[in-house]
């Protein structure tokens, strides 16, 4: 990062934002949940590979949307949840004022939804489960937010207008300001109904995209 640049960042954020391979190995971040004791990456390559194609250069990526194709297990949740969610609320956390940032009305917060079409159970033992956990051995976002008590601990902000939430409805994310959105069971493998399945999946991935484009695009990106 050149000087002037390293100015002009200085202006929005916090501190310089690191890279999202930095994000992903770095302890302080979440290299608690990608690396072992030893420091061994647990990443498989080709999902590193992808997320700097997401991300190839910190704070830039040139996607507004992103689908995630192949078998069960080859960690695609892993990816999106723990890579890109993390990454975007990694940033809009080191914004010194995310409303004045994004131009936005001030009674509003910034939301984080995983969305899961089969049902909202779901949604809450796969991937919203998956980010707590790996929010709550984070350094950078306990320093930031703060863990609710009981058998599931959860992450919640406590520094920015940041909330999360999880739902399988478009009602539960219609008049949000939506920085980003996890969509799951996409497949509909455990619908009886597909064709319902998927006009409600368009419905969400539709209202949660435009809500998105609208509110958060910036010379052409997110960021």
């Amino acid at each position: 990062v050149t000087e002037d640049l390293k100015e002009l960042l200085l202006h929005d954020f916090e501190s310089v934002p690191v890279d999202i391979l930095t994000f992903i190995t770095d302890p302080r971040y979440f290299g608690n949940t990608w690396t072992t004791q030893n420091g061994k990456v647990t990443a498989w390559d080709s999902w590193i590979k992808a997320a700097l194609d997401v991300f190839p250069l910190p704070m830039r990526s040139p996607y507004s949307s992103i689908i995630l194709l192949g078998a069960t297990g080859i960690g695609k949740t892993s990816f999106a949840v723990n890579m890109l969610m993390g990454y975007y609320l990694y940033l809009v956390l080191l914004l010194k004022n995310p409303h004045e940032y994004f131009d936005l009305s001030e009674q509003k917060n910034i939301f984080f939804a995983f969305i899961n079409i089969v049902t909202k159970t779901i949604a809450y033992k796969n991937a919203w489960g998956m980010f707590h956990r790996a929010l709550l051995r984070s350094p950078f976002f306990m320093e930031r937010g703060a863990s609710t008590t009981g058998r599931r601990p959860e992450w919640y902000c406590t520094t920015k207008p940041v909330e999360l939430l999880y739902g399988n409805d478009a009602s539960q994310i219609i008049g949000l300001d939506l920085l980003a959105v996890f969509m799951d069971e996409v497949s509909f493998a455990r619908v009886r109904d597909i064709q319902k399945a998927q006009e409600r999946a368009a419905e969400v991935f539709n209202a949660a995209l435009e809500r998105m484009i609208s509110r958060f695009t910036k010379f052409g990106c997110i960021f």
